[in-house]
């Protein structure tokens, strides 16, 4: 709703929001509640001249739709970050001059990386200290008591090997 004090026009919905968009940028989470929140319809208001930059989830485009609009002219281009089936790309789009397509490096700044990197090693300090590096692993996904990985108390431990591999450490 319109806010008082607020000097931004208050429009109503995505579809409404994209008619009056050059550029579209996709930036909240994935799930249930936002998948295929862009869509045909949301695509088509954004128009010819419009351009969808993504950096959310893969899920929040149908990228079926997205493929289609691109092809057929319906928007001017797109810039994504994520991809539906990452790390797979949809082979129409890797050959296309209007799209950008990046490897998922949104979260790609020194602040993440750090953190990334710390819980790497509080995982590997973890594992050679004997302990089940599972709370570090859940701490890091916002969980504040520790929970399973992979449905059973081994999973964090069975997850580790693919922890340390992502952030290019080897044993």
């Amino acid at each position: 709703k319109a806010q008082p004090g607020v000097h931004y026009r208050y429009v109503p919905d995505l579809k409404a929001l994209a008619a009056e968009s050059d550029f579209l940028i996709v930036a909240c989470p994935g799930g249930p509640a936002t998948k295929h929140l862009v869509n045909a319809d949301v695509l088509s208001a954004l128009g010819k001249k419009g351009t969808i930059v993504n950096i959310a989830r893969g899920s929040v485009v149908d990228e079926s739709a997205l493929v289609k609009a691109l092809q057929d002219g319906t928007i001017g281009g797109a810039g994504l970050d994520v991809f539906a089936d990452e790390p797979h790309v949809p082979k129409p789009l890797l050959a296309m001059d209007n799209v950008v397509l990046l490897p998922h490096v949104g979260s790609a700044t020194n602040e993440t990386r750090k953190a990334m990197g710390d819980l790497c090693k509080a995982n590997l300090d973890a594992w050679f200290a004997g302990y089940n590096p599972q709370v570090a692993a859940v701490a890091w996904m916002g969980f504040d008591t520790p929970r399973s990985l992979g449905g059973s108390e081994t999973g964090a431990a069975a997850a580790l090997p693919m922890w340390i591999s992502y952030m290019g450490v080897a044993l």
